[in-house]
């Protein structure tokens, strides 16, 4: 008896639905997640803004530069260097507004590494976070990847530099959130 081949592909692996909730990817949600909008010019000392993400800083003199120091895949990271010990309202911190939708679970991933250790907190709600994140700092390029639930409070991806008890620079690229 012959089999025709176009009876073969019919429910094979490729045909196959996806059952996980989280191997299904969905649009990027980060703008310049790479920092590669920015002003200035790289490497040159100077103090840069980057396209989609707003810099501040509560108390201390942050700064935050445009460098080629980037994991493979990636030309420019973003680095942090704090400059005066921030007192006891210190807060330096990066954001972006993000659309989530309510009950949807994201993919967060970024690449990170300090001059010297460290900590940055990672989350989406400073008051109400569903994401909320400790990442502790090497000094070598780590890709790091957090899953969450969005709730109806969650507005924004912020990463935390939370410089008090440290001063080691901070370097993070490839900010992605699916």
């Amino acid at each position: 008896m012959a089999v025709k081949l176009s009876s073969l592909n019919k429910g094979l692996i490729l045909d196959m639905p996806l059952k996980s909730r989280f191997e299904k990817v969905g649009d990027e949600l980060v703008s310049n997640g790479d920092f590669s909008s920015y002003s200035g010019t790289i490497d040159d000392g100077i103090e840069d803004t980057f396209s989609g993400w707003e810099l501040q800083e509560y108390s201390g003199d942050a700064k935050y530069y445009a460098v080629s120091d980037a994991p493979e895949g990636y030309s420019v990271a973003l680095k942090y260097v704090q400059g005066a010990i921030p007192d006891e309202t210190w807060q330096h911190r990066i954001y972006q507004d993000i659309s989530y939708q309510l009950g949807k679970v994201y993919k967060v991933t970024f690449w990170v590494k300090s001059s010297g250790g460290g900590i940055i907190y990672v989350y989406d709600n400073p008051s109400t976070a569903e994401l909320a994140e400790t990442v502790y700092l090497t000094t070598e390029w780590q890709k790091y990847t957090f899953y969450f639930t969005a709730s109806e409070t969650s507005n924004r991806i912020y990463i935390d530099f939370r410089a008090k008890n440290d001063s080691y620079d901070k370097y993070i690229t490839g900010i992605s959130i699916k």
